[in-house]
């Protein structure tokens, strides 16, 4: 590892709950600046002529069932070496992770972004999510969703 005046991070304006992530064995690289990608068709599909579906364009057929407000946020940072191939989420391990502990029934926003230069399929095992998309009360709602849509 290098030593510590070498280290990249992010910016020291981090959001509420979120943490500074330096270059280390399951971090191969720390991006400036991410923004959502909603609107972005992928690599190679952008301007060539073809009207691509993107998730900024997914409506739900019906309304969404639970209007609740998420009672919390939780900022996960899907971090990794890629040189490596070591897939980590706030620069941990699943082995080195701590649970993330929900209740039942409890609405929970996740704010998923991807720090890696990969892009890479995400879900939470048992967990269907409503997709923050612009669409209001007719988010769509996913099981799996593309980490590219969330980097930067």
């Amino acid at each position: 590892m290098p030593p510590p005046s070498q280290m990249m991070s992010r910016p020291t304006q981090t959001l509420e709950g979120e943490i500074l992530l330096h270059i280390g064995a399951a971090v191969g690289s720390v991006p400036m600046n991410t923004s959502p990608r909603l609107n972005d068709p992928g690599d190679g599909l952008n301007g060539n002529g073809r009207r691509v579906l993107t998730y900024a364009d997914l409506r739900a057929l019906l309304q969404g069932r639970d209007g609740r407000p998420p009672t919390r946020e939780i900022i996960l940072h899907l971090t990794g070496n890629m040189e490596r191939y070591i897939w980590a989420s706030d620069a941990y391990k699943f082995s080195q992770a701590e649970p993330i502990h929900l209740k039942l029934v409890e609405r929970v926003r996740f704010v998923l972004i991807n720090d890696t230069m990969m892009e890479h399929p995400i879900h939470l095992h048992g967990v269907w999510s409503e997709l923050e998309n612009g669409n209001g009360e007719f988010s769509p709602y996913k099981h799996t969703s593309s980490s590219s849509l969330l980097s930067g």
